[in-house]
Parts: C-alpha cells; structure tokens; sequence
C-alpha cells in the first residue's frame, strides 16, 4: 500500500493524502501499519529557514513499521542527520529514493554507512561522480538497483578516478538517464557491473563500438533502453 505526504512548511506532516482520500492524523492505527511506501513532496518552494526535512517526520515513521520505501522529493532538504533518523526508525528500508538536486557529497557517503540493507537506492539531478556511487554501492551487499539520472559529472569522473574499484557483482538494473554517456562510458560500465539484466542509458552518446561493447561484454543482459 502507498501514501503520499503533501508537506508544506507551515505544517507538521498531520496532513496526508492516503489511498487518494484526505485524512488527518487520527486515522486508526491498522491503516498506518499495513503502508509499506511513501512518497514525500512539497507543494511550493520553501521560503528560508522552513524547509521540511525528513527527522521532522519521526512521529510519521513511528506510525508505519513495515514501511520499505521512501521516495524524497525535490524540495525536501535531507542530511546526513536525516539519514540517520530514518535508519533507525524504519529498520525494514529497502529502497531510497533522492531527488533533491542539492543533496550534499557527505549524504551520499552516509547511505551505505547507515542502510547498508538497501536493495534500491534512486539519486535524481545531484552532482555525484561515478566513483561516489560505486563506493557506495560496494558498500551494500544487498543492492540490486542503482540509479542515477540527470548526472551530468558522471562521465567526467569516470577515467580518472575508478583505477583498482572493485566491481559491484549484485547490481542487475541501472538507470544512467541524462548522464552523458560515451563510449568510454560504456567500457566502465562493463567492467563495474559485470551482471546487469536491465541498462538504461537514455540521452547517451553512444556509437556502434559502444553499443559493440555493452552487448558483448554483459551477458545477461535482458534490457537496454536508449
């Protein structure tokens, strides 16, 4: 079951929208309990100083104890602190989802470190390199999703920084869209996760080499969407 959380600064996360029926925060206990997903978004931009994050939403957790999955809207500050509040409230987290554009370097080094149980973790239009996120794939044993869309230092980063990385043998989906993807691209992204079943590269500037490359040297691969 999915909740969407409509947040706006002058609120204090009372206000949900659950199964599409508005409801208040005294809505019985067995219906919080059976939600295993939640999407946060804020209606308008925040003004400074009043811009919601995710440890203003303890009562909320507290409330959902089989919840899964958190996809964080792009107006919704996180932090390091965040991470850690919503590690250890929801212990069943599978899959985090980032769209903020500003999410520091520091919160990505702390997913891994704190939910290392993540089998998807979606980080939308943040400036991080390809060696940040394969660190901090190689640092969750059970991650099978990665994705990493409207990136665009992904490529720049590749050549330069990924000489003796491991690869990241459990990853089977990623989703590289808008990142600029070469051919030079590709060859890295062979070598790191050698069992990919779905590959999506849209917006990539590949050339039949390229292409070449990607088919021969994954052999599982099921999907590929350019």
């Amino acid at each position: 079951m999915s909740l969407v959380a409509t947040i706006t600064p002058d609120d204090s996360c009372t206000t949900i929208f659950y199964d599409r029926v508005r409801a208040s925060s005294d809505v019985h206990p067995y219906c919080h309990a059976s939600i295993t997903s939640v999407v946060i978004t804020t209606a308008a931009e925040p003004q400074r100083g009043t811009c919601m994050s995710l440890r203003h939403m303890r009562d909320v957790w507290k409330l959902m104890p089989d919840l899964t999955r958190i996809h964080v809207g792009s107006r919704v500050a996180i932090t390091v602190v965040d991470i850690r509040v919503v590690a250890r409230d929801c212990p069943h987290l599978d899959a985090l989802v980032i769209e903020n554009p500003r999410v520091g370097f520091d919160v990505i080094k702390a997913v891994p470190r704190e939910l290392p149980r993540l089998k998807q973790l979606d980080i939308t239009a943040a400036t991080v390199s390809m060696a940040t996120a394969v660190d901090a794939a190689q640092h969750m044993p059970h991650l099978q999703t990665l994705s990493l869309c409207g990136t665009p230092r992904l490529h720049l980063n590749t050549r330069f920084t990924l000489a003796g990385i491991k690869p990241v043998t459990t990853l089977t989906t990623l989703h590289l869209r808008d990142c600029w993807i070469d051919d030079t691209d590709a060859a890295v992204i062979v070598r790191l996760f050698p069992n990919l079943e779905e590959l999506v590269l849209t917006g990539a500037s590949l050339t039949a080499n390229g292409m070449s490359t990607l088919m021969d040297e994954l052999p599982n691969l099921q999907k590929l969407d350019l």
